[in-house]
C-alpha cells in the first residue's frame, strides 16, 4: 500500500523521524522519569510509531480508518493519531495542496461557517458547551480537508476497504450487544446499541456510508458476501 507523495518534499524522511523521535523522547523524559520499565515501553512504542509515520505513512493512515469506530472516549486513538498524521503530512508532502485552487467554493464555505460560530459563542448560554461542540466541527472539516488532500486513485481502494471494515466490526459487536453478549459494554440502554461509541446517534450514522458503498459493490459484483454484510449492517 502506497500513499500520494508530492514530488516535492520539504525535509527528507531521516531529518523528519528524527526530530519526532526527539521530540518525543525529550517530552517523555521529563513525563516518566523514575520509571524504567513504562519508560522503556513507551519509548519503544514511540519510536515504532515515529517510524510507521516516516516511512510506512500510508499504514498509518489505514489504521487510522479502522479505529475510527473506537470512540468510547475522548480523544480517541484515531483523533491522537490523526494529529500526528496531518503534522507529518504538511511536513513530508503527503498532502496534495494543489488541489485546493480547484476547490474554492468546497474550501471558503467550511470556513465562513466556522467564522459564524465562532461569533455566535459570543452570545452562547453556555460558554463552555458552545465551545467544545465548536472545536468539534473544527475538528471534523479539519478531518474532511485532509480526506481531500490525502486521497488519490493510487489509495482510494485502500481507504473505502478499511472505513468498511471498521464498520463491518462495529456492526458485529453492536449484534453482539443486541443478542446479550457484553450489553454492558456494547449497548447504550435495553434497546439501543452503541458498540465502541459513546453514543447510539453516532454508532447508526457510521454505518450508513459503508452501507451504501456495500450495496453498490453489490450490484456491480453480485457478491452474496457483500450482500451479507450489507443486510446485517441494515438490520442493525
Amino acid at each position: 500500500m502506497k500513499g500520494c507523495i508530492d514530488e516535492t518534499k520539504i525535509f527528507g524522511k531521516k531529518i523528519i523521524v528524527m526530530c519526532i523521535v526527539a521530540a518525543l523522547i525529550a517530552g517523555l523524559s521529563t513525563i516518566l522519569r523514575g520509571d524504567g520499565f513504562l519508560y522503556i515501553s513507551i519509548l519503544t512504542g514511540v519510536c515504532v510509531f515515529g517510524a510507521l509515520l516516516v516511512f510506512r505513512y500510508h499504514w498509518v493512515a489505514i489504521l487510522n480508518i479502522l479505529l475510527l469506530s473506537m470512540v468510547r472516549f475522548e480523544p480517541a486513538p484515531s483523533d491522537l493519531i490523526f494529529i500526528f498524521l496531518l503534522l507529518t503530512g504538511v511536513i513530508a508532502g503527503h498532502l496534495r495542496f494543489h488541489r485546493m485552487s480547484h476547490t474554492t467554493p468546497m474550501i471558503l464555505f467550511p470556513i465562513l461557517y466556522i467564522l459564524i460560530g465562532t461569533l455566535q459563542l459570543f452570545i452562547a448560554h453556555e460558554k463552555m458547551a458552545g465551545i467544545r461542540y465548536h472545536l468539534i466541527t473544527i475538528y471534523l472539516i479539519a478531518y474532511s480537508y485532509y480526506l481531500l488532500l490525502y486521497i488519490s486513485w493510487n489509495n482510494i481502494k485502500d481507504i473505502i476497504r478499511a472505513y468498511v471494515v471498521s464498520s463491518t466490526v462495529s456492526a458485529l459487536l453492536g449484534l453482539m450487544g443486541h443478542i446479550g453478549l457484553l450489553p454492558s459494554i456494547l449497548m447504550y440502554d435495553r434497546y439501543r446499541v452503541m458498540a465502541l461509541f459513546k453514543d447510539p446517534n453516532v454508532f447508526g450514522p457510521f454505518l450508513v456510508p459503508a452501507v451504501i458503498l456495500l450495496i453498490e459493490d453489490v450490484w456491480r459484483k453480485k457478491s452474496f458476501v457483500v450482500l451479507f454484510g450489507s443486510i446485517l449492517s441494515l438490520q442493525l
